[in-house]
Formats: structure tokens, sequence, C-alpha cells
């Protein structure tokens, strides 16, 4: 898989690829980015199917059993789940147990879709791969050498001191909060920085006129059929899992401490962690990302072309034959790791936050095995 990902990626480069970075207005003939239209109908996905394995359920609990993992995960073979489990409580306080269709925040895998979006945005012409920062941030030092491309990759050079969130009032706010507090380090070197995501959101709403929860439900939410997907910031329902703190002396969940992340802290994740979902509406999401069935395939090969010897380019990372993305935060760990056809893939979700790699690690084994 990763064989045949490299070699039509390599052919695009010699063609396609060059104009897509380095022509401000590419041809609509020729451009694959802008010549993909993608329709609610064509993107909508089915149901996921179950086919289970019995050598793949035993692997994956005693997986999860081993490391007091608390929520849910699942193994995806050939697009049907091979197998899941669910453990702990998505609320101890009235010990309602976790299972397939309990939501978790999703944190920094939320890029990805981002990133889709700026791409969209590309297809309809209003922006390109190497339109400069300063188009719309000219106050922003160096925006004039800043390319939304390097945005996307990480390579920008910028970064944000931490500072006081006032009270939100709008996403427009945000983004202006965080230019006040950004400083800029060197530019075209990988530098993992989520300004650049926020500043993305920005110009999203700059050039459509929509806010960033009402692009991503139009253009992904919608067209998916994701119904097990909600914006952290909204009213918490029984199926949005609780974030809890980790029992270092137990290696264990905490359940009696629970993250209590206020609506403006998690309205200052713009674009880039601020999302709760299922993990069958994250495989539906993560699948029809990296398969191209939002932009088109080779418009999804230039998303996510390397930017640098981190791999990272769109939200996510490749390694060992997979596509991998992870995100961290107010009591939720997440890991999606599945192929570049979104057809295998092993997606786990957490609901406590261990602050080691022990969740890491064990997504990486399963990956090894399955996603593949």
């Amino acid at each position: 898989m990763k064989k045949f990902v490299l070699l039509s990626l390599t052919i695009f480069t010699l063609g396609s690829l060059s104009a897509c970075k380095n022509a401000e207005t590419p041809k609509k003939t020729t451009d694959p980015v802008r010549a993909h239209r993608t329709s609610a109908k064509a993107a909508t996905t089915p149901a996921i199917k179950m086919s289970n394995d019995a050598s793949a359920q035993t692997n994956l609990t005693n997986t999860l059993n081993q490391i007091h993992f608390s929520g849910t995960a699942m193994i995806v073979r050939h697009g049907k789940i091979i197998a899941h489990q669910s453990n702990g409580y998505a609320h101890a306080s009235t010990m309602q147990s976790t299972n397939l269709h309990t939501m978790y925040e999703i944190d920094s895998i939320q890029k990805a879709s981002t990133a889709i979006l700026i791409m969209k945005q590309i297809q309809a012409g209003k922006l390109a791969l190497n339109t400069t920062l300063n188009t719309f941030y000219p106050q922003i030092r160096g925006s004039e050498h800043i390319t939304i491309r390097q945005m996307l990759d990480m390579t920008s050079g910028l970064a944000v001191t931490k500072f006081k969130q006032p009270a939100y009032h709008s996403d427009f706010q945000v983004v202006q909060q965080f230019i006040a507090h950004i400083h800029y380090t060197k530019w075209n070197q990988w530098n993992y920085q989520p300004i650049n995501y926020v500043l993305l959101c920005g110009i999203l709403e700059s050039i459509t006129g929509k806010t960033y929860q009402q692009l991503f439900t139009a253009n992904i939410a919608q067209p998916l059929g994701l119904t097990e997907t909600r914006f952290a910031y909204l009213p918490q329902t029984a199926t949005m899992a609780q974030g809890y703190y980790w029992d270092k002396e137990h290696a264990q969940v905490n359940t009696q401490k629970p993250w209590n992340a206020t609506s403006t802290m998690e309205h200052y994740e713009l674009g880039t962690g601020q999302i709760f979902a299922s993990v069958t509406d994250l495989y539906k999401l993560e699948s029809a990302i990296v398969s191209g069935r939002l932009i088109g395939r080779r418009a999804s090969d230039v998303l996510h072309w390397p930017g640098s010897r981190s791999t990272y380019a769109g939200g996510l990372y490749q390694r060992f034959g997979s596509m991998r993305s992870q995100g961290y935060g107010y009591g939720y760990e997440g890991f999606v790791r599945i192929t570049p056809d979104g057809q295998n893939a092993v997606i786990m979700l957490a609901n406590v936050q261990p602050n080691t790699q022990r969740f890491l690690k064990a997504a990486d084994q399963l990956a090894l095995v399955y996603a593949k």
C-alpha cells in the first residue's frame, strides 16, 4: 500500500503537483486540486458493517486491559469493523459505561478536517497553496514569506506565547487574540504550533463569511452523515464522555477527579481541538479524508505530501504504511492509524489523559498488525 501511494505521488509531482504548489492561479483544466468537486451525495458514507474476527477481538481486549484503558477502540479491516472494545465509564457519577456510540474529544485530530476545508477553498479558486499570509494578516511579522502550504505543514516559523483567554465573543476575536501574542521563530523549519491552523480558520471565515462550525457542518459533517459528532462548546449530552485525570500511583483512571474545560477554553481551540466524535464517526471522517472522497484522490495526495522530515502535512503524519494522527487535552487522548485507502484502521479514543505514551504505544502496536 505504501509503495503504491509513494509511486503515484512521485509520478504526480513531475507534473501537476509543481503547478499546484507554485502557480498562484492554476488552470482549471489541468489542476487536479481544483478539478475535483464533491457533492454531498457523492461523499456520503454508508453505515460501517461488522465482520467479527475472534483473534483480533482477543488481541484488542487484552491490549486495552493491560494498559488500563478507559474509552473505546476499534479495528477496521477492508472497511468493516472486525473488533471493538469499550472500557470504563463515560460518566462515573452515574455509572454510565462507555460504548461504541460514546463521543470523546478528539483534540488535534481535528486539524485534518481544517486542512480539508482549506483545500475546498483552493478548489473553489479562492486560495492557492502558495498564497502568502500577508494577503490576510499583513501585520504578522514575516507574513509575506509564509504560504498556506507552510501553515498546513507547520513550517511557517510562527509560534504563540501563552496568554490569558478573555471571555469568548466570536471566532474573529479568538484569531485576533492569537495574533496579539504571536512571535516568529525559524522559517521553513517544522515546528508543531496550533497557531498555524487557528490562522487558517481566520482565513476561511474571511473568504467565505461563514464560521468554522458552519463550514465544518456543511462541507464535512452533513455530507458524511456524521450523527455522533459535536462541537465541544455546545451543551453537553449524555453520550459525550467526561474526561478524567490519571491516577499515577495506581496507573489507572481517577474517576473521582474529572477535567472541567470551559466553553471559552474550547472556543480558543478553534479548528485545532474542539470536536467530540465516536470511534465510528471518526473512522468515517478519517477514511473520507485520506481516501479522497471529500476533495478527490490526487488533491488528497497533494495535501498530505510530507512537508518536512517529520512527514506532517495537512494534519496527518505518515509512518509504516499508514496515515497517523493523535490528540491530547482536557482529559482525553485519541489515536488514528489508517491506511491511505481508508480501508484498514485502528481508532482509539480515551477519556483519561495519562500524559505518558502507554496509549500511543498500544495504538502503534495494533497498527503494525491491522493498519497496513
